[in-house]
C-alpha cells in the first residue's frame, strides 16, 4: 500500500508516477512485472530471514560473552573462597602443629601419653613393633617439652580391632604434625 511505502521512505507521488507509465502497456508486460516484483518481494522476505537469522546469531554471541564473563567472575570467586579455606586450614594445621607445653604435661600426668618404656609394658608388645607400626604411618609419637618421644595411650587401651582401624586412619593422616594426629584421634 502507498502508506506502507511512504514509511518504507518512497513518496507516494513517486508510486502514483511509476503506475501511471503502466496505465497503457499491454496486459503482458504489467504481469511480467508483477511476477518480477513478485520475484523482488521473494528474494527482500529471504534477504529479511537472513538478517533475522544474523540478528539471532549476534545476540546468542553476546550471550555467550556475558556468560563467558559471568563464568569467569565465578571462577574467581570460587578460587579466592578456596584460597580462603586453604588459608584457614594452614593456620588450624598450625594451631595444631604449635602444641602447648602444658597441655602435653597434662596429657602425661593422666597417662594419656606415655613413655616407650611403660607403653611396651601396657602393651606387652616388642620395641621393634612399635618401629615397624611408626616405619609404616600406623602409630606416631609426640615429642614432649622435656625432649622424650610419649606414645598415645589409645593405643594401648584399645582391642587388636580399634588399633587396627586407629593404623589404618594414621596411615590416611600422612604426615600431618603428630599432635594434629593425636586432636583428631581424640
Amino acid at each position: 500500500t502507498p502508506e506502507a511505502a511512504t514509511s518504507k521512505g518512497i513518496a507516494p507521488d513517486q508510486i502514483s508516477s511509476v503506475l501511471a507509465r503502466f496505465g497503457n502497456a499491454p496486459k503482458l508486460e504489467v504481469k511480467m512485472v508483477k511476477r518480477l516484483l513478485s520475484k523482488f518481494v521473494d528474494e527482500l522476505e529471504t534477504l529479511e530471514k537472513q538478517i533475522e537469522l544474523r540478528e539471532i546469531e549476534e545476540s546468542a554471541q553476546s550471550f555467550k560473552v556475558r556468560l563467558k564473563a559471568q563464568e569467569a567472575q565465578m571462577r574467581t570467586r570460587e578460587f579466592a573462597r578456596a584460597e580462603q579455606l586453604r588459608c584457614e586450614s594452614q593456620e588450624n594445621l598450625h594451631k595444631w602443629h604449635v602444641t602447648d607445653p602444658e597441655t602435653v604435661l597434662r596429657k602425661i600426668e593422666s597417662k594419656e601419653l606415655l613413655t616407650l618404656p611403660d607403653f611396651l609394658k601396657y602393651r606387652g608388645i616388642s620395641k621393634r613393633s612399635v618401629k615397624t607400626a611408626m616405619t609404616w604411618g600406623r602409630m606416631f609419637c609426640i615429642t614432649g617439652p622435656d625432649g622424650v618421644d610419649y606414645y598415645p595411650a589409645i593405643f594401648a587401651d584399645s582391642s587388636d580391632y580399634i588399633r587396627q582401624c586407629l593404623g589404618k586412619v594414621c596411615q590416611v593422616l600422612g604426615n600431618i604434625p603428630a599432635y594434629a594426629k593425636y586432636q583428631f584421634l581424640t
